[in-house]
């Protein structure tokens, strides 16, 4: 008889008669009488809704009609076959299904426009969003769509006390961006409801300056209104000598976005073997590409002094790195390193210093020995007694070529050859037999 008289009050609900809702709870319960399976949730960016959720949020809604209609919840829980534990958690502990906190979030921010879709920068470990809220496309196709998002961030951060104030917002997220493609960790974490990252860094202690390239990854990030700080160092590994500086940032749907909509990858690829999809970059204005390039050189470029070169590990990524640098005007080429069989994209280091490749603000090691490349005197043909006195010096001393060409030039400001290297060597190795 009570069941019967419960489905006859069900049906006077749905016919909006005869129900009088608390007020606190009036917005779900006429958001019920007209939506038994919600799509609310489709106005959230990447925010999963299961079978299991709705029939809670059913659960919920009819639990919330009984109660305004008198029915204790000893009677509530019997009517509806629900766990007794479960409604004192809805009404006793206010702890309401994670549908109904979307339409609360759905009821205060209303529609995106656009296509967008609403993302909070912030959650908690048991999944609620407590925003601040940002509007996002789930595709990126012009610069003008980043500006608008990254707009969004500076509304809600904190005053940092810029220290880089002629560095604009813009060209910090393509820092950023770039040194995501390279060596930093994107750990993607797995909610019921979202996919969450983070992003770790670990730069090893043997140059003092990579101190400065994670500290300037945590500022890009601050930035944006995001949070990341530096951890303790990590020891070294087997294959390491040396320690590692560590950073890490806090978990955010909005670091996923930027994995999955600004360089195209999905949930189970990585950028170590997984080619991005980012040709948004290549129309982007040039202090953005520049600033891009820099992020990514930071993380894995590299200086040849054989060859006087300045190269980027662009691997899977090689043809769209060079086609940045073909928009930019700068010549390159490939180079394959059979060593761990990688494909690089190589420049002189000329083109490297002006445009530059590596970021002036940090002043990485890197970045020292181009400028030292750049502004050293070149020693071609035949070379002074004194300057092959100092080589022979190095050679006796058990370095060889590259270590050779650094240690002159670091000494001397003077750029050498391989090749003038090699003959010294050969002639040297002869007068010792002679000798002997």
């Amino acid at each position: 008889m009570l069941l019967d008289n419960f489905i006859k009050l069900l049906d006077s609900f749905t016919n909006m008669k005869e129900i009088i809702c608390l007020q606190n709870n009036q917005e779900i319960i006429e958001y019920y009488k007209k939506h038994k399976k919600p799509d609310f949730f489709k106005y959230f960016y990447r925010l999963k809704v299961n079978k299991s959720d709705i029939k809670e949020y059913q659960q919920y809604c009819n639990a919330i009609i009984c109660k305004n209609n008198g029915l204790s919840p000893n009677k509530i829980y019997k009517l509806l076959h629900i766990s007794k534990r479960k409604v004192e958690h809805w009404f006793y502990e206010n702890n309401k299904p994670i549908v109904i906190h979307i339409l609360n979030y759905y009821s205060e921010l209303g529609t995106p426009r656009n296509k967008t879709k609403w993302l909070s920068l912030n959650s908690t470990r048991g999944g609620l969003l407590t925003g601040p809220w940002i509007k996002v496309p789930s595709k990126i196709v012009s610069f003008a769509q980043l500006v608008e998002v990254i707009g969004q961030t500076q509304i809600h951060k904190k005053n940092d006390g810029d220290l880089v104030k002629d560095y604009s917002i813009e060209n910090r997220f393509a820092y950023l961006l770039g040194f995501a493609v390279g060596d930093s960790s994107k750990t993607g974490i797995v909610r019921k409801n979202k996919i969450i990252r983070r992003i770790q860094i670990r730069l090893s202690k043997g140059y003092e300056t990579n101190e400065r390239i994670g500290d300037f990854v945590t500022f890009c990030i601050n930035s944006l209104g995001l949070r990341m700080k530096k951890t303790k160092d990590c020891p070294a590994g087997k294959c390491n000598t040396n320690s590692f500086y560590s950073w890490m940032s806090q978990s955010s749907s909005f670091f996923s976005w930027i994995y999955n909509v600004c360089l195209g990858l999905k949930d189970n690829e990585l950028t170590t073997y997984d080619k991005i999809h980012a040709n948004w970059i290549i129309k982007a204005p040039v202090a953005f590409r520049i600033s891009f390039l820099q992020g990514l050189a930071d993380s894995d470029g590299f200086v040849d002094f054989s060859s006087k070169q300045v190269g980027i590990i662009t691997e899977p990524n090689t043809d769209f790195i060079t086609k940045i640098l073909n928009s930019l005007r700068i010549n390159s080429h490939k180079r394959f390193f059979t060593n761990n069989r990688l494909w690089s994209v190589m420049i002189d280091y000329n083109s490297a210093y002006i445009l530059p490749l590596f970021n002036p603000i940090i002043k990485s090691y890197r970045y020292k020995y181009v400028e030292k490349l750049y502004f050293s005197t070149n020693i071609s043909g035949h070379w002074p007694e004194w300057l092959r006195n100092e080589v022979i010096k190095e050679l006796n001393k058990g370095n060889r070529g590259t270590q050779i060409v650094k240690n002159i030039l670091e000494n001397y400001n003077i750029r050498i050859g391989m090749e003038g290297i090699r003959r010294l060597n050969l002639k040297n190795e002869e007068n010792s037999l002679f000798r002997h």
